[in-house]
């Protein structure tokens, strides 16, 4: 999706056919079946509509254009340890153990890293408040009230 020209013949498959179609994208985010199965179905035809808007292949594409390589993110979009050093403010990370952007091992690694980090380990794909929602609520609740 990186690479111009190759990413507008692919740009098309982001749209889905139908709200179960589009419902199907958070398995591609590491949401298992169940999770998935248990979404409601406006969520779905929400998600169908959307990309049906006029703008959502482009602003897709070039999104992608504009922060990634075929390799991964672009150095100025890249957090390297001294700058994750520098952050200060708490933070909270709700990471899903099937998150396939980015393991338990990456969330580790920046945990160790951000002085003020408190990380929360779910079992989830890259959308934990999808495959948990009740238990990302309390854990931000928790955060917040801390």
């Amino acid at each position: 999706m990186s690479v111009p020209v190759l990413n507008r013949l692919m740009v098309g498959f982001l749209v889905p056919k139908d709200a179960d179609a589009a419902l199907k994208v958070f398995g591609m985010l590491g949401s298992s079946e169940g999770v998935i199965s248990k979404q409601p179905k406006i969520l779905g035809e929400v998600i169908c509509e959307f990309s049906r808007l006029p703008s959502y292949k482009d602003c897709w594409r070039t999104l992608i254009e504009a922060v990634l390589t075929p390799f991964g993110a672009k150095a100025q979009y890249q957090f390297t340890e001294d700058s994750l050093k520098q952050i200060h403010m708490p933070a909270l990370f709700i990471w899903g153990d099937n998150d396939p952007f980015g393991g338990l091992d990456v969330a580790h690694k920046v945990g160790e890293i951000m002085p003020n980090v408190q990380l929360r380990e779910l079992s989830a794909g890259h959308l934990p408040y999808i495959d948990q929602p009740e238990t990302c609520g309390r854990l931000i609740r928790e955060f917040l009230n801390s």
